[in-house]
């Protein structure tokens, strides 16, 4: 995930506190540990085998697995992921429809054990991840022929700037995809959520309105899917292995970025739950 703004000064000033949020100085070696764990820190792993630490996303793989389906890249494309995290969608698209995936993500950390991970999978040749802002993104006009988001835009401020510079390195008629999560029935969201400690860190938007910034920035929707109900299996799923855990951290995502982050991941399954907040996943065209 990244959190970033339209001008410089204050991208600086959010992406530090975002990656506060994150803690990220400890992420690598939190990585290391979990890898051990997990009996997984060695190379020549499967990308597969890395699927329960590496989905930073509601629905986990099974999420990813959906939204390739939208995606439907062709064999050798040039995919971008805006946002990329620890690059497990990456792997995933690289390994199963053979494209050549760039990972595009504000946090240092989250950039180096992508790589790390991709090394390990052995797909280090097929996912380049880079450290960068995705309101001014490193990349030629037209450089992608598809691109994609997870559970980006929430910390992002400049929606319209955001789908703008998308477009600005899309193909013409390339497809996009989105994995969101947005305002549900218009009750208060409460904070912390695993985004944002506070509101003042979270910049969700209705269903409705994030359409008409992807629009105004030059696409055309093709689908739009509300995933809220078939998402609260999952949920209800990391609310059981949370209480068998009994508190101990066990291998995957939480032992990864850490326990205090159990809580806040708790906090969004129950307004998921009641509806406060909503999963979609979409897919438009470039015009």
């Amino acid at each position: 995930m990244k959190f970033v703004r339209e001008s410089d000064e204050p991208a600086m000033s959010d992406a530090n506190a975002v990656n506060q949020h994150y803690r990220s100085d400890e992420f690598e070696q939190r990585a290391a540990q979990a890898l051990g764990q997990a009996g997984l820190d060695r190379d020549n792993l499967d990308w597969s085998e890395l699927a329960a630490f590496d989905q930073f996303h509601t629905g986990g793989l099974e999420a990813t697995k959906a939204l390739a389906g939208l995606l439907k890249p062709a064999p050798h494309a040039a995919v971008l992921d805006i946002g990329s995290g620890l690059g497990g969608p990456a792997r995933y698209l690289a390994a199963t429809a053979g494209c050549q995936v760039t990972g595009l993500d504000l946090n240092p950390a989250f950039t180096r054990i992508a790589r790390d991970f991709s090394r390990r999978s052995g797909l280090a040749d097929k996912t380049t991840f880079i450290e960068g802002n995705a309101l001014t993104m490193p990349f030629a006009d037209g450089a992608f022929d598809a691109a994609f988001t997870q559970h980006v835009a929430m910390n992002i401020h400049d929606r319209s700037g955001l789908y703008r510079e998308i477009r600005r390195v899309l193909k013409p008629g390339a497809p996009f995809a989105i994995h969101d999560i947005v305002i549900g029935n218009g009750e208060p969201v409460d904070y912390p959520m695993p985004w944002a400690s506070t509101a003042a860190l979270s910049h969700l938007v209705t269903a409705p309105e994030m359409r008409s910034l992807v629009t105004a920035a030059g696409f055309r929707e093709v689908s739009s899917t509300d995933l809220t109900e078939r998402t609260k299996p999952f949920f209800a799923e990391q609310m059981r292995a949370a209480q068998q855990a009994n508190g101990k951290p066990q291998p995957g995502l939480i032992m990864l970025i850490g326990s205090e982050f159990a809580a806040p991941l708790a906090n969004l399954g129950r307004q998921v739950m009641d509806g406060r907040v909503a999963i979609v996943m979409a897919l438009y065209t470039a015009t």
